[in-house]
């Protein structure tokens, strides 16, 4: 994965590589594409590259559970394709699919992946398992994850400079997640989730604290 940050310094934009990408130093090289002062100011823009995800292999007897279920799930809707596990955590445990029909699986602007999460959840629930249970297909929540950060990195910079707050557009809880988690690595920014109670996609509110 690679993605670009700017602030003041090199310094700064490491930092804010760090609280946008929620990763530690030594996951990630440094490329300086930009430092220079001016009579504006200065400005360091630089590129970060992490290291590739492996596959893993499930460890518990739910994350066996959760895997057949998938598998199942994927036979039932005539779909061939593998699924791995490519992350886990104390809290999370992140699932990839591989299939030649992908696209199906995904739908219009992931939709359909957001069902199918929603699914894997309530299983998840029902096995009574004490992490939560991320599903991605061919890495699109990943790229989707990636250029949301990026976004962010960019919003993060306007707000402080500006003052004004920024929304962003309806998204799903785990895209809602990704945004508040950023933001709150950094000093004098908030973040809220805006729209009905009940309601599965909602608005993301930046702003500074008073």
């Amino acid at each position: 994965m690679e993605a670009e940050f700017e602030e003041k310094t090199v310094e700064d934009a490491i930092s804010l590589a760090i609280a946008t990408l929620g990763i530690t130093r030594d996951q990630f090289d440094v490329e300086i594409l930009e430092d220079k002062r001016g009579i504006f100011g200065r400005k360091a823009r630089i590129k970060v590259r992490t290291v590739q995800q492996v596959s893993l292999s499930a460890e518990t007897d739910y994350e066996h559970a959760i895997m057949d279920f998938i598998q199942g799930l994927l036979q039932r809707m005539n779909i061939r394709g593998g699924v791995d596990i490519v992350d886990r955590n104390d809290k999370i445990i992140s699932i990839n699919i591989y299939s030649e029909d992908a696209s199906l699986l995904i739908g219009k602007d992931g939709k359909t992946l957001d069902s199918l999460q929603r699914i894997v959840h309530a299983i998840s629930r029902r096995l009574a398992m004490e992490k939560r249970v991320l599903l991605d297909v061919e890495q699109y929540r990943e790229r989707k994850k990636q250029k949301l950060l990026r976004l962010v990195a960019q919003i993060i910079t306007k707000v402080k400079r500006t003052g004004k707050q920024y929304t962003f557009s309806s998204m799903a809880p785990s895209e809602r997640r990704i945004i508040h988690q950023a933001v709150a690595e950094v000093e004098q920014l908030s973040t809220k989730s805006v729209g009905e109670a009940d309601a599965y996609y909602k608005q993301v509110q930046v702003f500074l604290e008073r």
